[in-house]
């Protein structure tokens, strides 16, 4: 066992035991165990194929002349601890997209290693000859082999190769090549350093998925993790207590065998029995094995006390960084609170957010891993991880991510540490030093966990090795679906085989596939909705019903509406990794909607051509009586109580002002429209207190309504209070105005995801700390103009405030049918109170039909005496910044709004977010309870 740093010295440092300094002994391949914990990660590795041992892939691993390999391996025995590693030369395999032949910018397959990027690095300087020299490497290597360029610069323009200036994005290069493909081989050898290559290869062992976890909530931590990186843990339900106890008495009597200390803080490596049920914790391993694959197993942990007034020089982990371990987890569990607010001085712990999917260039040397501050956050996200006792967060170490140092408090965490199984063994068969795993933590034991391990996915991986790539590779592929199986959430459309159809009620057929005799079926092999004759139906296809109690219609949409109709109809088969909705397109062509991914708010139809616009799709809904409502009353029950408190809460959020305002409009007291809503029943009080649109009720005779809108904007102004930001001129406009206009490009990465700023600037408009399911992403999407577009109309989105986002390039004008907005139309003012009032007392159909209410029904843009009648001003076009390249516009859709009319068949083009999760910008929340 080592008991000083300096015992870890490796020979691929340079270094012997004496000459070995704390900055060189970063990355060393030490082990902190004994006999039996040290066997589990000295297992018998059998190398076969191009290479047969471990001394030759290293030689050929640091040789400019060798050609590019991977390694695959796997435990071919369940419970042998054998494993084969078979080094294999790389298919040529062409790409579906990108064949020879292509025009190619030598320049930007070398921008990785200009001058520019190493100033992305805090030891850029250090960097810049070894990056001349790379640079010449890639350009000789690149003109001798033009077909290889000319590769290279198709997936850089489909997209497939991406990267910025600390490494190259991997879910891209996932989703378009198979593993074999010579074009990873190519990338590899070129762009990444010899450990990269190692790293690479061990970490794409296992796809990454979380579609095979049943339990609703665990799969949303994975999913999370998996798109971030980190996701967060409010309580891990250890006893704090018993934990604190061992750990304190750790650090007061030091025993040098388990416990150390430096100047900035104190390491313990104690056994800790009170973290036995977080070791069998199920969710959390659930949410593990989804990110590292089903072979992930818990290392070890230690517990890091951080002592208060720490500087940034003693603390190295102070500078962003990634552990130059390729993907593994950790988990810290917070021994006491630390404020998620560095200028509180608890030291929290910083995540750049999406970065985890980062290939870095290097892991080779501590200065390839130490990044600036301005660099990450113009690139990323960050979250700032901070909370209550007993809870934590789970990240990836690939991830960049920073302690902070500054702070008078000191922070004491536990530790715990996961790899996937065979990872660490074979990294130290090959002798690399890398902390795989990290030597300065108590290794776990047979007698505390049981092993985590299962054998790996072996079918998954002949999928991938056959040239499979993207969702085909996340698992295999099932086709299971039984007679009156229900693929939406609340069981209104039903399959069933045609032989059992009887006298249910057939989904009805949209008007541009009317035709005798038609129904709606679906394969059961493919997923692929069709329509088919009810006299002949194919044994595969299962004919859609609808359920006795609900009803379905057909909704048609226009172009870049987001998000869709609550009421929509999505099944979520178990072979499909995501929801998806049916739609027909405008040629009357079937098609499914896809709820996530690039092409979420459009059309996909079975020829695979996408529409953004002009398609119809399918709502179903459970429709509820009155009877049912007032049967579910039940005054005294635990879920009335629960609303009755959640209503009071948001009630002290509205002033003696508010209240009169709404007396004025409605001529009603207030005080008895809250007592009337107290004495609701269960399903009503639901109502009131949800993000549904429009409740039609007979209160709204008494001014429940308006009431909500108010009631809503009150909790978001709370909520936005409570928001720390750096922006307090914006927030002043944004609350003055409801829209802002702002530079893009200040604003993204240069992935065109969104960063730091952007981050920052949504959570002060929203008032939410996290604003968007995944980190944002801005894909084009066109408007064509179309007669009678219902967007012409003005209106609201919705009764609470709604984030949307839109980028405008330089040369849209008005003529263009951009965005109109009534100037601080979002705000409850007395003149929008009454408007509200009066056009939802009555409940009348077209506020019932369509609840994004309109100014008037049937009528389209008001005129600008219709509006100042109403109290309103103009509705003016929001146009780019003048002298800027791409304006970004973020609006309140609360407020009074219009797509600008031009003339019928004119293309408008704009960036939005990607995906029906960030709705069109922020995601929605209940506003009383979000």
């Amino acid at each position: 066992m080592e008991t000083q740093v300096s015992e870890c010295a490796h020979p691929g440092w340079g270094t012997v035991p004496s000459s070995c300094t704390h900055k060189e002994d970063l990355g060393i391949r030490c082990l902190a165990c004994d006999a039996e914990t040290c066997q589990r990660y000295r297992p018998p590795i059998r190398f076969g194929g191009a290479l047969k041992s471990a001394d030759q892939i290293a030689e050929a691993m640091y040789s400019v002349d060798s050609p590019s390999m991977r390694i695959v391996c796997s435990h071919s025995i369940p419970n042998d601890p054998l494993i084969n590693c078979d080094v294999q030369s790389y298919k040529s395999s062409p790409t579906d997209f990108c064949h020879g032949g292509r025009t190619y910018s030598l320049e930007s397959l070398l921008l990785p290693f200009d001058e520019q990027s190493s100033r992305a690095f805090v030891y850029g300087k250090e960097l810049l000859q070894e990056y001349a020299d790379k640079q010449e490497l890639v350009r000789r290597h690149l003109v001798a082999n033009p077909e290889d360029a000319s590769l290279l610069s198709c997936l850089l323009e489909q997209g497939a190769l991406s990267w910025n200036k600390a490494g190259i994005h991997a879910k891209p290069l996932r989703d378009a090549l198979a593993l074999n493909n010579s074009a990873l081989g190519l990338i590899k050898k070129l762009y990444l350093a010899p450990r990269m290559h190692i790293m690479m290869d061990l970490d794409s062992r296992h796809s990454k998925d979380a579609s095979a976890i049943d339990d609703t909530n665990v799969k949303k931590l994975a999913q999370t993790f998996l798109n971030d990186g980190v996701v967060e843990i409010d309580d891990f339900g250890l006893d704090i207590a018993a934990l604190n106890k061992t750990i304190d008495a750790a650090f007061e009597d030091v025993d040098p065998a388990v416990t150390s200390s430096i100047s900035s803080s104190m390491t313990t490596r104690v056994k800790l029995d009170a973290l036995q049920p977080l070791i069998h914790n199920s969710t959390i391993n659930a949410v593990v094995k989804a990110f590292l694959g089903p072979d992930a197993t818990l290392d070890g942990y230690k517990v890091v006390r951080l002592r208060g007034n720490t500087s940034e020089s003693e603390f190295i982990a102070g500078h962003w960084h990634n552990d130059r371990a390729g993907n593994r987890v950790k988990l810290f569990v917070r021994l006491h609170d630390v404020s998620p607010d560095p200028k509180d001085g608890g030291h929290p712990t910083l995540v750049a957010r999406g970065s985890h999917d980062l290939m870095p260039f290097s892991i080779e040397e501590y200065t390839h891993s130490r990044l600036t501050d301005e660099f990450v956050r113009s690139e990323y996200p960050v979250a700032y991880l901070g909370g209550k006792m007993g809870g934590g967060f789970l990240f990836d170490t690939n991830a960049l991510h920073r302690g902070f140092p500054s702070g008078r408090l000191s922070r004491t965490t536990i530790v715990l540490e996961y790899h996937s199984s065979s990872k660490c063994p074979i990294i130290q068969n090959l002798k690399l030093p890398i902390p795989c795993p990290s030597g300065d933590q108590h290794l776990v034991d047979a007698s505390e966990t049981k092993s985590n391990r299962t054998e790996p996915d072996r079918q998954t991986e002949e999928v991938c090795e056959a040239g499979g790539a993207g969702s085909a590779c996340s698992k295999p592929r099932t086709n299971v679906m039984t007679a009156a199986s229900s693929y939406s959430e609340d069981g209104c459309v039903q399959f069933v085989p045609a032989d059992v159809l009887d006298t249910a009620t057939l989904l009805q057929m949209p008007p541009e596939l009317q035709k005798t005799g038609a129904a709606w079926g679906i394969d059961v092999k493919t997923n692929q909705f069709m329509v088919v004759d009810i006299a002949s139906v194919p044994r595969e296809v299962l004919i859609a019903t609808v359920a006795e109690g609900c009803s379905t219609r057909w909704r048609h949409y226009g172009f870049d509406i987001m998000p869709f109709d609550g009421k929509t109809f999505w099944y979520s088969p178990e072979s499909l990794q995501t929801r998806r909705a049916l739609c027909v397109t405008s040629t009357g062509q079937t098609g499914a909607a896809p709820f996530s991914g690039q092409n979420a708010g459009g059309c996909v139809s079975s020829q695979g051509l996408v529409e953004f616009g002009e398609f119809s799709m399918l709502l179903a809904w459970r429709e509820t009586t009155s009877h049912e409502a007032i049967s579910s009353k039940a005054a005294d029950s635990q879920q009335h109580a629960e609303l009755a408190n959640a209503f009071s809460e948001v009630l002290g959020y509205m002033s003696a002002a508010d209240k009169q305002m709404l007396e004025t409009v409605t001529g009603n007291s207030v005080d008895v429209l809250v007592q009337q809503i107290f004495a609701m029943g269960d399903a009503e009080l639901k109502q009131v207190l949800s993000p549904v649109r429009f409740f039609p009720h007979d209160l709204n005779e008494q001014g429940l309504h308006p009431f909500r809108c108010l009631l809503a904007e009150r909790s978001a102004d709370a909520r936005r209070a409570r928001i720390r930001h750096s922006l307090p001129e914006l927030e002043e406009q944004w609350v003055r105005d409801g829209f802002l206009r702002l530079d893009y490009d200040k604003y993204i990465s240069t992935q065109g995801s969104g960063n730091d700023l952007l981050e920052e600037l949504l959570q002060m408009v929203s008032g939410l700390s996290r604003p968007a399911v995944e980190p944002f992403r801005f894909v084009p999407r066109s408007v064509k103009h179309i007669v009678g577009d219902a967007q012409y109309d003005l209106h609201v989105d919705t009764f609470s405030q709604v984030v949307k986002l839109w980028v405008y390039s330089s040369n849209v004008t008005a003529e263009d049918g951009v965005l109109h907005f009534v100037k601080g139309s979002h705000r409850n003012s007395l003149a929008k109170l009454r408007w509200l009032y009066n056009r939802t007392r009555e409940n009348s159909e077209d506020v019932v039909q369509e609840p994004s209410i309109r100014f008037a029904a049937g009528t389209s843009l008001p005129s600008e005496a219709e509006l100042q009648a109403a109290g309103f001003p103009a509705a003016l076009p929001v146009l780019p910044i003048p002298g800027i390249e791409r304006t970004l516009i973020v609006a309140d859709t609360s407020g009074l709004h219009a797509r600008g009319r031009a003339p019928p068949g004119t293309v408008r083009s704009a960036l939005r977010p990607m995906g029906a999760e960030n709705d069109g910008g922020v995601r929605r929340v209940n506003p009383f309870l979000g």
